[in-house]
């Protein structure tokens, strides 16, 4: 079974660590591993969802945002980011909700999280495990972006991924 290897630990990489996970499981180790040099080089504070997408975009690799209302909207064949929206609940303040983003990518029918040892199965269950703690449980996806690729690397990634 394949395991994640970029993890964010307690910085703010999960956009690009998620994506570097998913294409260094397509093949694309080199893109990949750039993404990852990249991105830590930068302030924690430029790696925000935006900035996140410009270093994402390389040769051969462009994004198109999308919307992702349900799970069931995912494409399992395309590479989906998204921006997961978690709520906590406090019992003990009169049920006030706070609110957290975490960053995931989707392929394949699995979840890749910056944050967990292998990908996970895409299912709704398993993105409340993408949110941070115990008590955070999903509550909806704030954004996503779709990532496409040239035909060189499409070509790469079906040879790559023909025996997953």
């Amino acid at each position: 079974m394949y395991k994640s290897i970029y993890f964010q630990g307690r910085n703010k990489y999960c956009v690009t660590f998620s994506v570097a996970s998913v294409l260094h499981y397509v093949g694309l180790q080199r893109q990949a591993r750039e993404l990852v040099r990249v991105s830590t080089r930068l302030n924690e504070d430029w790696n925000n969802w935006e900035m996140s997408k410009k270093l994402i975009m390389g040769k051969g690799i462009t994004i198109k945002n999308s919307k992702i209302d349900s799970i069931t909207d995912i494409d399992f064949n395309t590479i989906t980011v998204l921006c997961l929206c978690a709520v906590h609940v406090d019992h003990y303040s009169e049920l006030q909700f706070r609110d957290s983003t975490h960053v995931v990518t989707a392929y394949q029918n699995q979840l890749f999280d910056a944050n967990k040892q292998k990908p996970l199965k895409l299912v709704t269950q398993n993105l409340h495990l993408c949110c941070i703690g115990d008590k955070w449980k999903f509550h909806h996806y704030s954004r996503s972006f779709i990532i496409k690729f040239d035909e060189r690397l499409e070509r790469i990634i079906h040879k790559n991924t023909q025996n997953i």
